[in-house]
């Protein structure tokens, strides 16, 4: 059977709907027409998460479910969720895991469902695509039943998402929603990241960062500097635009409007001659800026919330750099594997290690064939050649024996030899098995419906505990 879901919510469900509340009473009216270019609500508090548009595992999968569970009328709030479509995620790869026929080790395989050119471009300036046909097994065998039709769905979902599509951040869009929608009938309000272009506060940060390159940069770097450790430590510093031509790095992206072209980095003299629509907030002034206009609570995996994420950084930078306190985070995330333990029963290195030098030892000590005759005449034998001199021809002779000893007892327990032979193999097996048959990372297509149902399940058992009346 599945192992029930692992579900993370910090801190606990009331608290956050009790942070996202008491930050909406502060709401500026200037941040009220950003929500209303987003077509998000103003009448009540926004809960908000997001991620790259990809076929997500069950841990991301869990920030959808709490978002949209958070919409429900008895709490009051409204939830949001941003599709982050100025990445150049891998967003055409899909893992699946296989078993060999042979050796029924497992294995995660990735099919590739887009062109690879298409593949590491921001999904909004790369093409529709026609999906891949589905993989070939290649002497595998898919591990689970839900495997199969799984990638036939996603297949499915992508050649329906092209249709009318103009980007492929487009089509990923239109082939998530019915694949999300059975396990979430009242989904978040979503919107693309690249829409921050289109409001007021995007337009105002970006003529200061015009006006003083130098301050905003400076003072993401120091925010950076200020946390070494934890998911934090990835994020690197802009340049500082010393012995530069174009001045300062700055959070941006420029991802020119025509089909196909990559995103650039920005400098404090691209301003001059870029034009606003193609300009994107880079990861951290992506989320700073939905933390200060956008939503009231924002949802983190463990990567960017939580007290080793990422966005500490934003949180010191626009306090900073802006003087701006923004929106607290919160972190939901889940583990949730395949039904894959039968593969990987009484996995144990100390095991597999013993069961690998009985089927190598066997085939010299007879004992451990049953053979405890055979075991006495070899020690006998051994005994003879030690006792004889060094040179004695008779060595030779009673060392033939012994090895024509060994060789007839392995020919009598020849089934049993082989059956510790077939122990290490399998032994072996479930040891390199382990890693797949733990993962948590699959496509959540690939889990069974039952086990989504039972981790929204739980999400919405956490939420339950923060019944209010609405707000108003």
């Amino acid at each position: 059977m599945p192992t029930p879901p692992a579900l993370t919510i910090s801190p606990p469900a009331p608290d956050v709907l009790s942070l996202a509340r008491a930050r909406f009473s502060r709401l500026a009216a200037a941040h009220r027409r950003t929500r209303e270019r987003l077509g998000l609500p103003t009448d009540r508090p926004i809960v908000m998460s997001g991620h790259q548009l990809a076929f997500w595992h069950p841990g991301i999968l869990a920030k959808w479910f709490f978002t949209a569970a958070a919409g429900a009328p008895e709490h009051g709030l409204a939830p949001a969720w941003v599709w982050v479509d100025q990445d150049a995620n891998a967003f055409g790869d899909v893992r699946y895991p296989v078993v060999a026929a042979d050796t029924g080790v497992l294995a995660a395989r990735t099919w590739r469902v887009t062109p690879t050119a298409t593949g590491y471009l921001p999904l909004t300036s790369s093409p529709p695509f026609e999906p891949s046909p589905l993989p070939t097994l290649d002497g595998r065998r898919f591990a689970t039943p839900e495997v199969a039709p799984a990638l036939a769905r996603i297949r499915e979902a992508l050649a329906a998402g092209r249709e009318g599509a103009t980007s492929a951040a487009e089509q990923m869009h239109r082939a998530l929603l019915p694949l999300l929608a059975p396990l979430e009938p009242a989904p978040p309000h979503t919107f693309f990241a690249t829409d921050l272009a289109r409001t007021e506060v995007f337009a105002a940060l970006v003529a200061r960062m015009r006006e003083d390159p130098r301050a905003c940069t400076d003072a993401y770097n120091a925010a950076v500097a200020a946390y070494p450790d934890g998911h934090a430590a990835e994020v690197t510093m802009l340049h500082t635009g010393v012995n530069h031509p174009r001045g300062p790095e700055l959070p941006l992206w420029r991802i020119p409007a025509a089909p196909g072209s990559q995103r650039l980095k920005v400098h404090a003299a691209d301003l001059d001659d870029a034009p606003l629509d193609e300009l994107a907030p880079r990861g951290l002034l992506m989320t700073g800026l939905l933390r200060l206009a956008a939503c009231d609570v924002f949802i983190h995996g463990t990567g960017g919330g939580g007290p080793d994420g990422y966005d500490r950084i934003t949180d010191r930078w626009f306090a900073r750099w802006l003087g701006e306190t923004i929106a607290p985070t919160a972190v939901v995330t889940a583990t949730l594997t395949l039904d894959l333990d039968r593969f990987t029963a009484g996995a144990d290195p100390a095991a597999a290690a013993r069961a690998r030098w009985l089927a190598h030892h066997a085939r010299h000590h007879p004992a451990l064939l049953g053979d405890a005759g055979a075991e006495d005449r070899k020690r006998a034998l051994v005994r003879e050649i030690a006792a004889l001199p060094r040179h004695d021809p008779r060595r030779a002779r009673l060392f033939r024996e012994m090895h024509a000893l060994l060789d007839a007892a392995a020919a009598a327990h020849a089934d049993r030899l082989h059956e510790l032979h077939r122990d290490a193999d399998r032994a072996a097996a479930r040891l390199r098995s382990l890693p797949v048959a733990t993962d948590r990372t699959w496509p959540f297509p690939l889990y069974p419906e039952a086990a989504l149902a039972a981790l929204r399940s739980s999400v919405r058992a956490e939420l339950a505990a923060a019944m209010v009346a609405p707000v108003l």
